[in-house]
């Protein structure tokens, strides 16, 4: 997951480079999902992720060319995107989730 802040007067060609990137990387393989939204409330900020179905198929991703792509969209943000990288291997669903909930411990 990713969110990003454009500078101002460049949202559109930003968003040019990353609507074609989208169509490409959600070809992957094994990318399963690769969306990107605008933020209503907050000018120029937008919010990306992506769910790829193993850890080398997502690894593979980075050395693309398609990643190269982006990291050049990235010159055009105000400051460093705010990066978040989740590995589930396990896939806990529901029944984690709810183990989760049950736990007394803060998780930060």
């Amino acid at each position: 997951m990713a969110r990003v802040q454009v500078r101002k007067g460049k949202q559109n060609e930003f968003m040019e480079i990353m609507s074609g990137l989208i169509n490409r990387v959600r070809r992957d393989q094994g990318c399963k999902r690769f969306e990107i939204f605008t933020h209503d409330h907050e000018e120029h900020t937008y919010s990306f992720y992506a769910i790829w179905d193993t850890y080398r198929d997502f690894k593979k991703y980075l050395r693309s060319d398609e990643f190269s792509m982006m990291l050049l969209a990235f010159k055009l943000l105000r400051k460093n995107p705010e990066i978040q990288y989740f590995k589930n291997p396990s896939g806990v669903g529901l029944y984690g989730l709810l183990r989760l909930r049950e736990r007394k411990t803060k998780i930060n």
